[in-house]
């Protein structure tokens, strides 16, 4: 059985660990594309934080999906999910 991915909201920020674990890659790809420009961050005192949007737009093949439950209880609220595909 495959492990689902958490959701990543677009409006919430990450910790680089945070973004490696949800991305499934080592905390050291988080900082390469950040340095090579690929994946933005905000400064935060001496520290740094990620925007969901934008490791939704680093990873370019989000999907999208809001399931029945979180259509129920947060009908304003979307959340993203990445899902590994198999070739």
């Amino acid at each position: 059985m495959k492990n689902i991915p958490e959701p990543i909201y677009p409006t919430r920020v990450y910790k680089p660990i945070e973004a490696a674990e949800l991305l499934q890659v080592d905390k050291e790809a988080i900082y390469r594309a950040i340095n090579n420009g690929e994946l933005p961050k905000k400064d935060i005192g001496k520290g740094f934080r990620i925007l969901g949007e934008h490791l939704l737009g680093f990873m370019g093949s989000a999907t999208y999906t809001l399931n029945d439950n979180q259509q129920n209880s947060n009908a304003n609220i979307g959340t993203a999910s990445v899902f590994d595909t198999e070739k």
